[in-house]
C-alpha cells in the first residue's frame, strides 16, 4: 500500500510540474502577443498621428500678368536640429519661440552642405554617413512643439549636396564623365536621376512619417554654367519627392540678407533696414523668405512685423 502511494505521489508531482510549465508557457505567450500589439498600435500612431497645422495661407494683391501672389503666414524662428531632442533644449527653444512672437520653428532635415539633421534609419543615409548633429527625438519634439501652438517646418536643400554625389556617380550631376564642381567646389544631385529624387523622396517619407507636415525646399535649381539638365524648379522637384506625403505643404525658399546696411551713411541703421526691407523681391505662390541676419534676430522680427511681412524664417547668420 505505502509503495502504490508514492507512485500515486511521484505521478502527481509529474502532473503539477507539467501544469506548471505549460501555465508558464501560456503567460510567456501572452506577453508576446502583448509586446507585438503595442509594436504594431506603436507603428500606426507613428504613421497617423499628425500634427496639427499652425499657419495659414494668406491671399494678397494680385502681381504681374493677373497671377495671384500668395504667401504662407509662417512667422518662423530657425533653430538647429540637434535642439529637437525632447529635452531641456527643446523646451528652451520653444519658449524663445513663444516669448518672440513666432508661430513655428524651422529646422534643418537635408543641409545645403548634404548632411542629415535628424537621426535617420534609411538604408540610403546610412550607406553615406551623413547624418550630423541630428534631432534625437523628432518624432516627441514634433508633438511637444504642436502642442504648444508652434508648428514644425522642416527644411530640404535638394540638389546641392557635398555628401552623396562623391559616393554615387549615378546621383551625381555629371559634366565631362566627372562629378561636376561649381565655382565653390559644391556638387549637386542630378534632377533627372532616379535614384537622386527616390533618395530624396525617401527623406520626405520618412520625415512625413514622423509628423512632419510643412516642407520648405532649397537650391531646386542648378547654377549657372552647370550641365543642361531639363528637369530642375520648384514644381518638378516637388512632384517627385512628395511622395505618399499627399497632404503635406511644400514651399520654396527665397533666400535673403537683412543687416541694415545704409549706404549713404555708411552704417548700419533702422533706416538702411527699412530700405532692405522695401528691395525684397516679391513673394509668389509657396514661396517664404528665408532671413539671414547678423543682427539680434528678435529684432529683425519686430522690423519684419512692423512692416506686415508674412512669410519668413530668420536664421542668425
Amino acid at each position: 500500500m505505502k509503495k502504490t502511494k508514492r507512485k500515486r505521489t511521484t505521478r502527481e508531482k509529474q502532473a503539477q510540474s507539467q501544469k506548471r510549465r505549460k501555465n508558464i508557457l501560456i503567460a510567456f505567450m501572452c506577453v508576446v502577443l502583448i509586446c507585438v500589439g503595442y509594436i504594431g498600435a506603436d507603428a500606426f500612431m507613428l504613421r497617423h498621428d499628425r500634427p496639427v497645422t499652425g499657419g495659414k495661407t494668406v491671399t494678397l494683391s494680385s502681381g504681374e500678368s493677373g497671377k495671384q501672389s500668395s504667401n504662407t503666414n509662417y512667422i518662423s524662428l530657425g533653430i538647429p536640429s540637434v535642439a529637437l531632442d525632447n529635452s531641456v533644449m527643446l523646451k528652451s527653444v520653444l519658449n524663445s519661440a513663444k516669448g518672440g512672437g513666432y508661430n513655428s520653428v524651422a529646422f534643418d532635415l537635408k543641409r545645403d552642405d548634404g548632411t542629415i539633421g535628424y537621426t535617420s534609419v534609411l538604408t540610403t543615409v546610412d550607406t553615406f554617413g551623413g547624418i550630423s548633429t541630428p534631432a534625437t527625438h523628432l518624432h516627441e519634439s514634433l508633438k511637444a512643439a504642436t502642442s504648444q501652438n508652434i508648428t514644425p517646418v522642416a527644411r530640404i536643400c535638394c540638389l546641392k549636396d557635398n555628401v552623396v554625389p562623391k559616393k554615387s556617380s549615378e546621383m551625381a550631376l555629371m559634366k565631362d564623365n566627372k562629378v561636376y564642381e561649381d565655382k565653390n567646389g559644391n556638387t549637386y544631385l542630378n534632377p533627372d536621376s532616379e535614384a537622386a529624387m527616390k533618395y530624396l523622396r525617401e527623406i520626405v517619407s520618412e520625415s512625413y512619417n514622423l509628423g512632419v507636415r510643412v516642407f520648405v525646399l532649397s537650391s531646386v535649381t542648378l547654377p549657372d554654367g552647370a550641365p543642361n539638365i531639363k528637369s530642375g524648379g520648384f514644381d518638378s522637384i516637388v512632384s517627385k519627392i512628395r511622395g505618399d506625403a499627399v497632404d503635406a505643404e511644400f514651399i520654396e525658399a527665397v533666400d535673403v540678407t537683412l543687416n541694415g546696411w545704409d549706404a549713404e551713411e555708411g552704417e548700419y541703421n533702422d533706416t538702411g533696414l527699412k530700405n532692405e526691407i522695401k528691395k525684397l523681391p516679391k513673394l509668389k505662390s509657396n514661396q517664404i523668405y528665408v532671413v539671414k541676419t547678423e543682427k539680434d534676430i528678435n529684432e529683425i522680427n519686430k522690423k519684419l512685423k512692423s512692416n506686415k511681412l508674412k512669410g519668413y524664417i530668420i536664421y542668425e547668420d
